[in-house]
């Protein structure tokens, strides 16, 4: 098993009202992701950036509805935390980051969740 640096956006408190499909662009650093939303299930957004290390970097989400109402502009400094993937000390070795999503739209620096 591998694994991939990168930042991740949990975005499930945001309004499921908002028409689909959302159109997400997530950055990590200089790196920008854009992805499609078609269901309001799909509350993970992403960005890979293999140039991660212990160093903090600029997080940065925008989120559009349907309508093209702005759900999300927002930005917020996170620090990558080391994850050994395949476990204590066997590589390969990723640093990843996590991103709350509050419902007004704000980031906010989350714990590393137990399912990397």
């Amino acid at each position: 098993m591998g694994g991939t640096s990168g930042v991740s956006f949990a975005a499930s408190a945001l309004l499921t009202t908002a028409p689909l499909p959302w159109q997400t662009t997530s950055c990590a650093g200089d790196v920008c992701r854009d992805h499609l939303v078609e269901d309001h299930q799909s509350t993970w957004s992403g960005v890979e950036n293999d140039q991660l290390s212990a160093d903090p970097v600029t997080a940065r989400l925008k989120v559009a509805a349907g309508d093209g109402a702005v759900l999300v502009d927002s930005a917020t400094e996170v620090t990558p935390e080391r994850v050994d993937a395949n476990g204590n000390g066997c590589g390969p070795i990723i640093w990843s980051a996590e991103v709350t999503v509050g419902v007004d739209g704000s980031l906010a620096a989350a714990p590393i969740s137990d399912q990397r």
